[in-house]
């Protein structure tokens, strides 16, 4: 089976696979954040490219952008429970199911022709990845990277509700033992540590964790102020754009200016079942949440202030936000509305 090829033209065989995955994490990382930085679309290219009619003219009439007469690839980097099913939501509204893909790095790592199709990679890609994912290798042509950013208590208290109520996941057994307390203490759960700045760097587990029997490991990630050092550099620098969670609206008007989605009016997906309230959770636990996330929330603290000088920049003002949220209450009430009188009109079967 043709596997597909890596971005320099070579062939994607068993062998090479291999070779790949014997790679760490650090040297993979430095590999693609050197990829990155040759083919992202910087924040700056994007709004200079908003006075050009032949830009806006290219993005409409194709769904993505043209960059240097080259087709770009749009490429969501999802962060677990940060909104980012919504937000694929809204992505597949604004791009072709032929030209689009949703797949996980684990899946990718073992079946990299996936993001192939018809020879071609897809336009749109979606999916669970770190930066030292293999499918950072297989790109080559400029990329349109963005991802979504939590306050880090509020996602971690998020993900102990997801899991408590999953019917899936392969740990919801684990949560469902555990109090919130338990869960936050867990050291086998790596998500629950700096994830998000871990994340963009290319190491989600601590060295202790990944150690072989008899043999010490170390990363330079294990230094706190490197992670966040080297997590803001990559979001500033390796980023197109990037939102934030409790500032939705705004992400959603600063993409469709940038990007010229024509529909961001969404439903919320993948909501989990159980809802903890962040300010009913006792002061302990919480203390213990920003223990474990000191990186991740210096990295939301700067990416609040980024976030809100790029909106300003792109003059999304409060009166715009508003009119939105007003547009998207009714899209809301008209879907359910519509869901609701279908439901309704449905034959009822009756027993023979």
């Amino acid at each position: 089976m043709d596997l597909g090829k890596f971005s320099d033209g070579t062939p994607i065989t068993e062998a090479s696979l291999k070779a790949w995955k014997a790679l760490s994490m650090e040297v993979r990382a430095e590999r693609n954040l050197k990829q990155l930085d040759r083919l992202v679309v910087s924040w700056d290219t994007l709004v200079n490219l908003l006075d050009s009619e032949e830009y806006r003219i290219n993005v409409t009439s194709n769904n993505v952008p043209s960059i240097g007469g080259d087709r770009s690839i749009v490429l969501f980097l999802h962060i677990p429970k940060v909104g980012g099913s919504t937000l694929a939501y809204v992505l597949n509204k604004n791009h072709e199911s032929h030209h689009s893909i949703h797949a996980n790095a684990p899946e990718l790592e073992h079946k990299p022709y996936l993001l192939f199709k018809r020879d071609m990679l897809c336009d749109l890609v979606m999916g669970h990845h770190r930066i030292n994912s293999i499918l950072y290798q297989l790109l080559n042509r400029p990329v349109i990277h963005m991802t979504m950013l939590r306050d880090p208590v509020s996602r971690v208290v998020s993900y102990y509700d997801y899991l408590y109520t999953s019917k899936v996941h392969p740990l919801r057994h684990k949560a469902k033992q555990m109090t919130l307390q338990e869960f936050i203490e867990s050291k086998e759960i790596v998500e629950l540590e700096n994830a998000q700045s871990r994340r963009l760097v290319g190491s989600l587990y601590r060295a202790p964790f990944r150690k072989k029997a008899g043999q010490s490991v170390t990363s330079p990630w294990d230094d706190t102020d490197q992670l966040l050092k080297d997590a803001k550099e990559t979001l500033t620098s390796r980023f197109s754009l990037f939102g934030l969670t409790n500032d939705y609206t705004r992400f959603l008007l600063m993409a469709k200016k940038l990007l010229f989605w024509r529909d961001i009016y969404y439903v919320r997906k993948n909501v989990s079942k159980q809802k903890t309230v962040v300010a009913d959770v006792e002061p302990r636990v919480i203390d213990l949440i920003r223990q474990r996330n000191q990186a991740d929330i210096a990295l939301f603290d700067y990416a609040k202030q980024l976030f809100d000088e790029r909106c300003d920049q792109l003059d999304i003002t409060q009166e715009k936000v508003d009119h939105y949220e007003a547009l998207n209450t009714t899209y809301q009430d008209l879907l359910c509305s519509s869901q609701q009188l279908f439901s309704s009109t449905l034959p009822v079967s009756a027993d023979l």
